[in-house]
């Protein structure tokens, strides 16, 4: 399970079970994502992602950061 918050150009989001197989995927994401990155630990550099149409796909590390809710940060472009 997880939960989104926003501020512009960025969408934050809450992941609250982590997920085993490394990928977590989120769709309907409108605008185009430039940047992904952990939110506590945003020199840990960026993390991959693979964009299809609406769809992200990102790739997490194999160590959960924060078992109770660890927070990914995808910036995004704005539509003009």
């Amino acid at each position: 399970p997880y939960r989104c918050t926003a501020k512009p150009s960025k969408l934050y989001l809450h992941i609250l079970a982590w997920l085993w197989e490394g990928k977590f995927k989120i769709s309907h994401i409108k605008n185009k994502v430039e940047k992904a990155y952990l939110l506590a630990d945003p020199d840990r550099g960026d993390l991959k992602f693979k964009l299809e149409e609406e769809d992200v796909t990102i790739e997490l590390p194999s160590k959960v950061p924060d078992p109770i809710d660890t927070v990914v940060v995808l910036e995004m472009c704005t539509k003009e």
